[in-house]
């Protein structure tokens, strides 16, 4: 997709005005969401091949956006979803853009001012189950949510998996919107 069609898409899924701006090699998109969370989606990262394909299509390859939520600011969420992009297009197609991906360190990579360290990419939660995607000719481009965590909750996801760390999130009632949660 062109960045222009990148930018349609993402302006029919996420909610609220979005705002499109260049940020060094990116371009992103912010907004707000209804309930006052601020978002950013990267515009182009789905040009960046991470090595994923279809499994029942190999010629089909998997691309996708990065989105993350926060309490913060619109350009504090920018600056992390770019952080991850980055790190990810550095790992020249070692580390999948998928869920259930680490992103270590990811946090030290902005000048962020949070409680958390690291990353995880995992599927988007917005939309009650259902990742949007556009689909093209051998190509599929989805969108992965980025979740902030801790240095704690990076190790239970590295023992356990991302999905068990999404557990106890939930089961703690952690937000994990909020990047200056407590540590525990």
């Amino acid at each position: 997709m062109s960045p222009e069609e990148t930018a349609y898409w993402l302006d029919g899924v996420l909610p609220g005005e979005l705002s499109l701006r260049q940020v060094g090699q990116w371009r992103v998109a912010t907004g707000s969401a209804p309930e006052g969370i601020s978002f950013a989606a990267s515009i182009g990262f789905g040009d960046v091949d991470t090595g994923l394909v279809m499994e029942q299509d190999p010629e089909t390859e998997i691309r996708c956006e990065l989105l993350t939520f926060t309490n913060g600011s619109q350009a504090d969420a920018a600056e992390a979803v770019l952080a991850a992009a980055d790190l990810l297009k550095q790992a020249n197609g070692v580390v999948p853009a998928q869920p259930g991906t680490l992103l270590p360190d990811v946090v030290k990579r902005t000048q962020l001012s949070t409680t958390l360290t690291h990353g995880a990419l995992v599927a988007p939660t917005p939309w009650g189950g259902q990742v949007p995607q556009v689909q093209e000719d051998r190509r599929i481009t989805l969108l992965a949510q980025l979740v902030l965590i801790s240095d704690e909750e990076y190790q239970l996801a590295r023992e356990k998996g991302v999905d068990a760390l999404l557990t106890r999130l939930r089961r703690r009632a952690v937000n994990p919107n909020d990047w200056q949660r407590p540590l525990d």
